[in-house]
């Protein structure tokens, strides 16, 4: 046996390991404001939020198929985001705690009598829900598009109060406290996607006594198997 040339293929397969192990396990972490036109890259995911994050005014965040989002505070859109994923390869924005995908980035946590704490995203109670996607009131006028995409284990799912243009399809909104949330000025569609398994759907909020402000458009969406509400219209 040539034993030079089992131990030079060995180092290659250790090599070839090595690398592709760093690509799988890769992340970036994203500790300042969009400001220019940005795209993020499965080979750079996930993409672990640090605080609160925003897409400024006049720049655009591209997310590419099969990149995964985590944060703790939800991703503030003042400017425009596109989130392009496919059927086979989604793109997932999901809780700083959510071990499951992307890894633990939480880490552990450990009690004042130092018995480690279960911080596994719990929609009943509310506990260790963070991230999704909010659109602020700010007058931007904001273009988001949505397209196979998976929001879970957020307080709110997707937030909108403003905005003119926000389209969702093919996407997937689950283990939410409240899936989609949509108060202030705003006009939102929603197309052949999914609300399941969260505390509540989608609750609609506008100012009592005062003309329609917002106008949602719906085409083959299922909404099932949410704890209190599918959809809700309240005043205040």
């Amino acid at each position: 046996m040539n034993y030079r040339r089992l131990i030079f293929s060995f180092l290659i397969f250790f090599t070839s390991f090595f690398v592709y192990s760093n690509l799988v396990f890769a992340s970036t972490s994203v500790a300042s404001d969009i400001a220019e036109n940005t795209t993020w890259t499965v080979a750079n995911s996930p993409y672990i939020l640090e605080g609160y994050i925003s897409v400024l005014p006049g720049a655009t965040l591209n997310i590419q198929q099969g990149v995964i989002v985590k944060a703790f505070q939800p991703l503030f859109v003042y400017g425009n985001l596109n989130v392009e994923g496919t059927e086979t390869e989604k793109v997932y924005f999901t809780s700083w705690f959510d071990d499951e995908l992307g890894g633990d980035t939480d880490g552990k946590f450990f009690d004042d009598e130092g018995s480690e704490v279960n911080t596994a995203p719990n929609p009943e109670t509310g506990e260790y829900l963070s991230g999704g996607i909010s659109i602020p009131e700010d007058l931007y006028n904001p273009k988001v598009v949505l397209d196979h995409v998976v929001v879970r284990y957020a307080d709110r799912g997707l937030v909108v109060s403003d905005g003119e243009y926000t389209n969702v399809s093919n996407s997937v909104f689950e283990k939410n406290s409240t899936a989609i949330f949509l108060e202030k000025k705003n006009k939102i569609s929603v197309l052949n996607s999914i609300i399941r398994n969260n505390n509540n759907g989608i609750k609609v909020s506008q100012e009592q006594g005062a003309p329609p402000s917002v106008f949602l458009f719906v085409e083959g969406l299922s909404v099932y198997d949410n704890l209190e509400y599918g959809v809700e219209n309240s005043v205040y």
